[in-house]
């Protein structure tokens, strides 16, 4: 009885673990962060676009988010040219980011991008 008591409990830990997991990868919402002294916001929209200010300057386009691979890979893709980026996150609201390139870097810099989400931004599930 204890046995199959602890394979219950295990089981049911590992697929509270998955769900908790999924909640926190997604990048929806606004995030701001700096990168040296640049401000930046970036706004992930469900439709897979997304809307962008950095030095004053609004930018917009479409995103694309691989969370198969570490560190995940973002995809930036503004007038049909793509800026390739990887990112990890540091907790649920906050995320490490490489500045995108036309060629994705495999590893960090030793300067990255480090952006929170604006908790009121958007409703998580």
């Amino acid at each position: 009885m204890k046995s199959i008591f602890c394979v219950l409990l295990l089981f049911i830990s590992s697929v509270y673990a998955v769900e908790e997991s999924k909640k926190e990868k997604s990048i929806l919402g606004l995030w701001k962060g700096h990168f040296g002294k640049k401000e930046l916001s970036l706004n992930f929209k469900k439709d897979g676009t997304f809307t962008g200010i950095e030095k004053g300057k609004e930018f917009q386009g479409k995103y694309k988010v691989d969370f198969s691979v570490t560190p995940h890979h973002l995809d930036l893709i503004i007038d049909g040219n793509a800026g390739l980026s990887i990112f990890i996150f540091i907790d649920k609201n906050t995320i490490k980011m490489d500045e995108p390139e036309e060629k994705r870097r495999k590893q960090f810099r030793k300067e990255t991008i480090s952006l929170k989400r604006e908790i009121n931004s958007i409703k998580l599930p």
